[in-house]
């Protein structure tokens, strides 16, 4: 037991440098792609972000482990959600939470919610009919993230076009050497060998732990895995906030939330049958719980109050109670 969870930090601190630099490294490629904040945050930086959950998700449903590659991208969503609340309450906002800008993205916010509940109907369902490899679940999600993508795209350009935020700029286009862009990009792509190499790792060290603990392949995925493959998440909030880039940060965790879904989508092709079909109901808990804490997060992002607590951020507290709650919850959930 000790050496599982041995093994499993470690490679959570690895995975963890590894975000540091894909995420430092997905920046300077997209200010040289010339993608706005919105879409840079959703895209780039979620796609580099999620890589995590992709490579543990792919291993997990080749060693045929379908609760592990359920409670990770799932209980990613919620640790996500989580560190908005964090963030919140260290980098403490007045008005709307965050700051009033960062309302743009609750466009992002209710795809996000859109595609896990998509998802929690699948694996409620039981969903077993399959095309190409894919069950209809799975193809649902697949074209929900595209359609998202493109609403999310055009919503931008219109709030481009009809304001500029006074307190958040765009950057302007990267002239980078060619050198230094190249630099970056063997280093973002290393950086996601690194990610890849840790996966099969941290998913035998999930397995061991749900085997020897007795907690079940559910819990430790949702709790274990979902929070180890949300580090770089937090890291690239954090990072993002500390440089005055709100849109950046906030697009980041709706835009990995959203990832996480097609991510389950992609593993259904690595699993032998329909994934959706065998993961666990109290999955489908989770993924109340993911939408409960979205809607909250929405709400205040969009709700404007002059004047909140002195010492804390009711939005902010009531997200991680919340997602506290929810972990609690799934413990006394049956095991799986």
């Amino acid at each position: 037991m000790f050496v599982a969870l041995l093994q499993f930090f470690l490679c959570s601190a690895g995975l963890t440098v590894a975000g540091i630099y894909l995420t430092k490294n997905a920046e300077i490629i997209g200010e040289n792609t010339r993608l706005g904040s919105a879409l840079a945050g959703m895209i780039l930086l979620a796609g580099a972000t999620s890589l995590p959950e992709l490579a543990i998700g792919l291993v997990a449903a080749w060693k045929d482990l379908p609760n592990v590659v359920a409670g990770g991208v799932f209980g990613s969503n919620l640790f996500n959600l989580g560190i908005l609340g964090v963030v919140d309450l260290m980098f403490r906002s007045r008005g709307r939470m965050l700051s009033r800008s960062s309302a743009a993205h609750a466009l992002s916010g209710c795809i996000s919610m859109t595609l896990v509940a998509t998802a929690a109907l699948g694996i409620l369902a039981k969903d077993q009919v399959q095309m190409g490899g894919l069950s209809i679940s799975a193809l649902a999600l697949i074209g929900v993230y595209v359609m998202g993508i493109r609403f999310v795209y055009y919503n931008a350009q219109y709030q481009k076009a009809a304001e500029q935020s006074p307190t958040e700029t765009e950057r302007p286009a990267g002239k980078r050497p060619t050198q230094a862009l190249k630099a970056a990009y063997w280093r973002y792509f290393g950086a996601a060998a690194v990610i890849f190499f840790l996966a099969p790792f941290i998913t035998s060290a999930a397995e061991s732990i749900a085997n020897l603990s007795g907690l079940g392949e559910s819990f430790v995925g949702t709790s274990f895995v979902g929070m180890a493959s949300s580090m770089p998440e937090l890291i690239t909030t954090i990072t993002a906030l500390k440089a005055g880039s709100v849109a950046l940060a906030v697009g980041n965790i709706f835009g990995s939330n959203s990832f996480n879904m097609v991510i389950f989508a992609v593993s259904d092709l690595a699993y032998q049958g329909s994934l959706a079909a065998a993961s666990a109901a109290v999955h489908g808990v989770t993924a109340l719980a993911v939408i409960i804490v979205s809607t909250v997060v929405i709400v205040g992002q969009l709700y404007h109050v002059e004047k909140k607590f002195k010492f804390f951020e009711p939005d902010a507290l009531l997200v991680l109670v919340l997602v506290v709650g929810a972990l609690i919850l799934i413990y006394f959930q049956p095991l799986a």
